[in-house]
């Protein structure tokens, strides 16, 4: 590793620690073990929001799917209302992105990379650890190698891990429901996505989770170390029945850390009957990207989908 790579690392074990539901705090490492330099952001981040607002009186459909989302993330306390603007409260613009997803058609993109008063950015003060996971390629030998499969994902990966309470007014937001009411300040309280050292801290995450749970879960242990690509599980078993028993220690596993393991989705119905409902991909229609790759459970097999012009003299 490099030396702001060793440092992260050093970093995140002394810092790193569980609230009373078993959920990690960490805390963002700046280069040079040094307090990030920023100027102000505020300005920039009202001038964000204003522009935000004129896209939604021309599409009233995005205002609606992004109040939504604003919502949803302040009713489970991934942005928690402030009422006295912090000391060096620092301020992330926002805008929205649409993704093509099963359960999320918009996503809110916090742009943590744009420059603040003094031409400096957050995320360039971020010091980056090593990312440490299997490439797409490894990781599909290795899913094939099983004969039954079980493929998950975590929901909300990033949301699942708190920031220290500490560095949660780096992470500032601007919004208001209406143009008629005051603008209100929120911080977010947890790992963001568009932030340069969530990456790591994700991934980090995962391998610590994987040591907590090594005595009592030792099959998910292995599992969550080894057969994880960020957020997407894809691993199996030889037997229906380990298969069903991988299930049942990853769930335990991941509720253990406060968060969710869902999208369940194998080659096997009989595996598939012992993973209730709530728990399955049921939006499949016949086949699945796994790894960017179009897999048919029930063939068990790979497609390909081409889209092809037949131009006719």
């Amino acid at each position: 590793m490099t030396d702001e790579e060793k440092f992260c690392e050093g970093h995140f074990v002394k810092a790193a620690k569980r609230d009373e539901n078993g959920r990690f705090i960490v805390s963002m490492a700046f280069k040079n073990n040094s307090q990030p330099d920023l100027g102000d952001s505020k300005k920039t981040a009202l001038a964000m929001l204003f522009q935000l607002e004129k896209r939604f009186k021309k599409i009233p459909e995005l205002k609606k799917l992004y109040a939504d989302v604003i919502h949803d993330e302040i009713k489970n306390g991934y942005l928690k209302l402030v009422e006295k603007t912090p000391l060096n409260a620092h301020y992330i613009p926002h805008h929205a992105v649409f993704k093509d997803s099963t359960t999320t058609k918009l996503r809110t993109v916090y742009n943590a990379s744009q420059k603040t008063t003094n031409g400096k950015s957050l995320n360039e003060q971020l010091a980056i650890g090593k990312t440490v996971q299997s490439t797409m390629f490894e990781l599909t030998l290795q899913w094939r190698t099983h004969k039954i499969s079980l493929i998950a994902d975590i929901e909300k990966m990033y949301k699942q891990i708190k920031l220290d309470e500490n560095q949660q007014h780096l992470q500032m937001v601007l919004w208001r429901d209406s143009e008629h009411e005051r603008i209100k300040e929120y911080k977010m309280t947890t790992v963001t996505f568009g932030f340069s050292d969530s990456p790591y801290l994700a991934i980090r995450w995962l391998k610590a989770l994987a040591e907590s749970v090594a005595e009592k879960y030792p099959l998910a242990a292995h599992v969550i170390k080894n057969n994880f690509y960020v957020d997407d599980h894809t691993g199996g078993a030889p037997t229906e029945e380990k298969a069903i028993e991988l299930y049942k220690q990853l769930k335990a596993a991941f509720l253990s850390a406060g968060c969710n393991l869902r999208k369940f989705i194998s080659n096997s119905n009989v595996v598939l009957q012992h993973i209730p409902e709530n728990d399955r991909e049921l939006n499949i229609d016949r086949t699945v990207k796994v790894l960017g790759i179009v897999w048919n459970p029930q063939s068990d097999n790979f497609e390909f989908k081409l889209n092809i012009c037949l131009e006719t003299s």
